[in-house]
């Protein structure tokens, strides 16, 4: 029961702010942008959303070998695309981490592996967002007229790192607080961390490929926008776009639709796009997501049915 409230909040959540939006914008020119649309650069898009799921799958393919043992990439790639399909496309209370962590298992991993790996592969992907937010603050300010967002970027950015910082050392909680389960949990996963951190090389790839990841994300935005014929440039777009990453990362809404929408009008406001144009971008970008996750619908039937039980 309070799973299912918790899924009828977040659709309240998202459907009010998607009406609340729908309200403040000029459908006609909703329809217009529409209708001028370049298939080719949702295309474009679409290629470089898909391109940034199989990267994904190769972070997370590199996170569970240096906390454990190798896992194929084709076994990472079927991981990475259902989970993505349940983020996007089903409103249920199971989650894409849920699902990645219940298939990592299923490969015959540790189930406390499974949880770390997923979970680590998370919070790298936020510090990386952090740092990419770091490193692309002079753009930003140079954009953004807006004093408290600045500060605000700039706050979530030293945050996001200096979580990690903390679990990190959390391996090293006094002993007296040792035999709780929780604590144990959390020294165990401060451990992955550390083993990660351990070998920089590896720690670095792994940083690295993230970033680029976060960047994609603007890329394919722009090739959005670039198809609707918005006067937008592409650093814009790569620099505006990780603080709409991080709240849609919330778990407030349904696959971050309506907080996207949100965060999309105001943000690309500050490169002059209109509020129905980025909304329209929002939407299109979204509905991308939605195709690229099609695959890991494919892939979840297809291992469901083949560990069902025989009954015949």
């Amino acid at each position: 029961m309070k799973k299912r409230i918790l899924t009828v909040l977040k659709v309240i959540v998202s459907v009010s702010l998607l009406g609340y939006l729908f309200n403040k914008v000029d459908l006609e020119g909703v329809q217009d942008s529409l209708a001028k649309v370049s298939y080719w650069s949702l295309v474009a898009a679409a290629t470089v959303l898909l391109l940034q799921a199989v990267a994904g799958a190769v972070r997370l393919s590199m996170v569970i070998k240096t906390i454990s043992s190798r896992i194929n990439l084709r076994a990472a790639l079927h991981i990475m695309f259902i989970g993505l399909f349940f983020n996007q496309t089903l409103p249920s209370s199971i989650g894409g981490d849920a699902m990645r962590i219940w298939r990592i298992r299923h490969h015959g991993f540790p189930l406390r592996t499974a949880i770390n790996s997923v979970l680590l592969d998370r919070l790298i992907a936020l510090v990386a967002l952090g740092l990419f937010m770091l490193m692309s603050y002079p753009v930003l300010y140079r954009l953004v007229d807006n004093s408290l967002l600045r500060v605000m970027v700039a706050m979530a950015g030293l945050a996001l790192i200096a979580g990690f910082a903390v679990l990190y050392y959390l391996r090293k909680i006094p002993r007296r607080y040792y035999g709780l389960r929780i604590t144990e949990e959390i020294r165990h996963m401060s451990s992955e961390a550390h083993r990660i951190v351990r070998h920089p090389r590896r720690a670095g790839e792994i940083v690295v490929l993230s970033v680029v990841m976060h960047a994609m994300t603007g890329m394919a935005i722009y090739e959005v926008a670039h198809g609707l014929g918005l006067s937008i440039g592409l650093l814009e777009c790569v620099v505006l776009t990780p603080p709409i990453s991080l709240i849609t990362v919330l778990p407030i809404s349904m696959a971050g639709w309506g907080v996207r929408e949100a965060g999309m009008v105001t943000a690309l406001a500050f490169a002059g796009i209109t509020a129905h144009d980025a909304l329209v971008v929002s939407i299109l970008f979204g509905l991308l997501l939605m195709l690229i996750s099609i695959p890991g619908g494919v892939f979840w039937l297809y291992t469901h049915r083949h560990t069902q039980p025989d009954h015949n």
